[in-house]
């Protein structure tokens, strides 16, 4: 490591950033939908959104840039879900009423899923090798 200039590393770490630049991109606007959406769309929209998640997965590569774009994915959705679902939780548990419970349901569905996706991505780039 010492001795060999920074340009040499400049492809990998361009790599590393484009790929979480994307899935950040791609995550974010799956937030949105989720954030501003009806059950139906948010049920089809958490398909698209796990779908593209996994499609770094089943590309055979050793590179770690190959799981940025997932995490990325995630963070995007993240940053705008989180917050809009933990605001629909506290309004579903200050007034409960029947329309508010579906939306209550779905906002601890999002939650659960975020959190297992994030904690399987992060397992599975740590302990699988080679893949």
């Amino acid at each position: 490591m010492l001795g060999v200039p920074v340009i040499c590393y400049l492809p990998e770490v361009a790599a590393l950033a484009g790929g979480l630049f994307v899935g950040l991109v791609v995550g974010t606007a799956l937030g949105a939908g989720l954030a501003t959406s009806r059950p139906a769309l948010k049920l089809t929209l958490t398909a698209i959104g796990a779908a593209a998640g996994g499609a770094s997965a089943i590309v055979p590569s050793d590179s770690p840039a190959r799981w940025m774009y997932p995490i990325g994915l995630l963070l995007g959705i993240m940053w705008l879900r989180v917050p809009d679902a933990r605001r629909i939780l506290a309004a579903y548990h200050s007034r409960p009423a029947k329309g508010r419970a579906i939306d209550a349901a779905f906002a601890s569905l999002d939650l659960f899923v975020i959190a297992l996706a994030t904690i399987v991505a992060v397992l599975y780039a740590t302990f699988v090798k080679g893949s």
